[in-house]
């Protein structure tokens, strides 16, 4: 398996993203009903009318047949309920981003989880084989003890044998646990075993401080929770007028068409208003509360602004200073190297003992497992870049609608192009035409997180 085809997997797969998605869905259908309410009401109506004596005004008959169709119009509740629609289309863009920033996290933890589980299946054996020494060199002191050696001596030798095996059942535990963590995000049974592609140990994508500005663009732009923050304070908007409007009179239209016994059209225009509401301030107490939500809005969306800069700020200094750790974490790992096959060599010729070779043998790949880490923690830190600012794969696009061969594609070409997209002055990678890919580069719509995003929700995922 390689990473592409991993992200992709998670991406029909995980439980997490899939009740992202049905939210979503059923936002959809609110939306759809909320646009039906606005339609004028047309009664029907069929039956039978019948008296115990007839009606001294009219020469009608006791029973008679009824049959008329009432088209019913109230222009305040039109108005409202469009208010409430538009509302509806901002909860639908708002459940659309709040899919989008967990798109965006699970290929994160995607990526870091592969890359963890792959150089864990890599390592795993020469764990296994180091603990194999070391319980071969426990058994000959165990040995030694008994025909008559130094028993201090052989006890102390055989209490540092015993915390190396310690540290490397540990170490191997950690290692059985990154194939787990990465099934449960791939939505697979947690002892699925599964073979997985070496990383080239290369440095990862370079960026100086140049790069900042673009991040903190990026992140008021595209960051999801900026996003819905500010379709979130659009609803508020929408609820300050819907509560001026139903303080208004309301305008009613009534049209009948009788059909039996005679066909006869009846019309009827209506202003009414509620004294009582009037009269309790209900309508202001209303306004006032949506007013207060709207600056509280306002507020929060400063907040997370604030701390979405900070993160920014943070995660690209962590992945400067992370690149440090792994070129130190490599140089470490070949020093250790050199001592290792120094110690064996000095073994094979009987200038050293088994301990020593065990020792090193067990350092060094300590070492080497801290040199993973410190890859692993590079890209994890490079991913989050992505994540902190809101930029992602397949924005705009619906998983489910997309074969898995086409999407492992298109998450392969996003992941060998992402860097483009957070480096100024740079083009927006474009999708070669002949590849499959359906990924074409492009960020989507920029969206303020104190400016609402359009006018009109309701046109756009209508």
């Amino acid at each position: 398996m390689q990473l592409p085809e991993a992200i992709a997997h998670a991406l029909k797969r995980n439980a997490s993203y899939r009740v992202e998605l049905l939210e979503e869905v059923a936002a959809r259908y609110d939306l759809s009903e909320a646009e039906y309410s606005l339609l004028p009401s047309l009664l029907a109506k069929v039956g039978y009318n019948t008296r115990s004596k007839p009606d001294e005004r009219s020469n009608s008959s006791l029973t008679k047949e009824e049959a008329t169709l009432e088209l019913s119009f109230d222009l305040l509740d039109f108005r409202v309920g469009q208010y409430a629609a538009l509302q509806t289309g901002d909860r639908l863009l708002a459940a659309a981003e709040r899919r989008r920033g967990v798109l965006n996290r699970l290929v994160w933890q995607t990526e870091t989880a592969f890359w963890r589980a792959a150089l864990a299946q890599q390592r795993l054996n020469r764990v296994r084989h180091v603990l194999q020494t070391t319980e071969a060199a426990l058994k000959d002191s165990q040995a030694s003890l008994t025909e008559g050696a130094d028993p201090l001596t052989a006890l102390q030798y055989q209490r540092t044998l015993i915390g190396m095996m310690r540290t490397l059942r540990m170490i191997e535990e950690r290692l059985l646990e990154a194939n787990s963590a990465l099934a449960e995000l791939l939505g697979l049974s947690p002892n699925t075993v599964l073979e997985y592609e070496l990383p080239a140990f290369t440095e990862s994508e370079t960026l100086d401080e140049k790069a900042l500005p673009s991040l903190e663009r990026l992140v008021l732009t595209h960051r999801s929770d900026l996003r819905e923050l500010a379709y979130q304070e659009r609803i508020g908007i929408f609820d300050i007028k819907r509560a001026i409007t139903e303080m208004m009179p309301s305008l009613s239209v009534t049209a009948d068409l009788g059909l039996t016994p005679k066909a006869w059209v009846n019309a009827e225009a209506a202003i009414t208003k509620n004294l009582v509401a009037l009269f309790s301030d209900a309508g202001q107490r209303r306004r006032k509360r949506a007013e207060v939500a709207d600056k509280i809005n306002r507020q929060r969306a400063l907040v997370l602004t604030m701390a979405a800069m900070t993160q920014v700020h943070a995660s690209y200094w962590r992945w400067q200073n992370s690149r440090e750790l792994y070129l130190l974490a490599n140089r470490m790992s070949e020093i250790n190297a050199r001592i290792l096959t120094i110690s064996r060599n000095r073994a094979g010729k009987g200038l050293g003992g088994d301990l020593e070779v065990v020792r090193t043998d067990t350092e060094a790949l300590l070492v080497d497992l801290e040199r993973d880490d410190s890859w692993v923690n590079m890209r994890s830190a490079f991913g989050r870049l992505f994540v902190v600012t809101g930029v992602g794969p397949l924005d705009g696009l619906d998983v489910n609608e997309i074969e898995m061969e086409k999407l492992t594609k298109s998450v392969s070409h996003w992941l060998a192009n992402r860097i483009h997209l957070i480096v100024p002055e740079t083009d927006l990678p474009v999708a070669p035409q002949d590849n499959g890919s359906i990924y074409q580069g492009t960020l989507p719509p920029a969206v303020g997180a104190r400016e609402p995003p359009v006018d009109g929700a309701n046109a756009d995922v209508s």
